[in-house]
């Protein structure tokens, strides 16, 4: 695993988290809400009561796996950032932490240290050569 990819995964994990954020609010909306379901001559304006019952254990089940997977992220970030602070260059250290970290563009992390964007790609380069020569070797 390159030192990039490494640092990668607190991102990759984030996605993860959103998305199953976005489930939960879902499956919150199917056993809450209300909805209107034509049966033969009539109108149904709730789900089942199996169905409600199935979406709930769904609902806390997924509340539980993004509970695990916070706890999960805040300790890869907590070792992560604990590796980046081994580098000896400071503006190492920030370009690392604003772009793994902080998920910032490249554009915002020029702007912050005020520096050239393709300066920043160097220094960038530079910064994950002596994190890998510091944490992945």
């Amino acid at each position: 695993m390159t030192a990039k990819e490494y640092l990668r995964q607190i991102g990759v994990l984030d996605a993860k988290i959103n998305r199953r954020l976005k489930q939960v609010e879902e499956l919150k909306l199917l056993a809450t809400g209300t909805r209107s379901v034509l049966v033969s001559d009539r109108v149904q304006s709730s789900p089942s009561g199996d169905k409600m019952s199935d979406a709930v254990a769904k609902w806390i089940d997924l509340e539980k796996e993004v509970t695990e997977m916070i706890d999960q992220l805040v300790d890869m970030k907590n070792r992560i950032i604990g590796e980046i602070h081994q580098l000896d260059d400071e503006r190492y250290i920030k370009i690392l932490e604003m772009r793994y970290i902080d998920q910032e563009k490249w554009e915002q992390i020029a702007l912050s240290m005020h520096l050239d964007i393709r300066w920043i790609y160097r220094l960038h380069g530079f910064a994950l050569q002596e994190f890998t020569q510091k944490n992945l070797l």
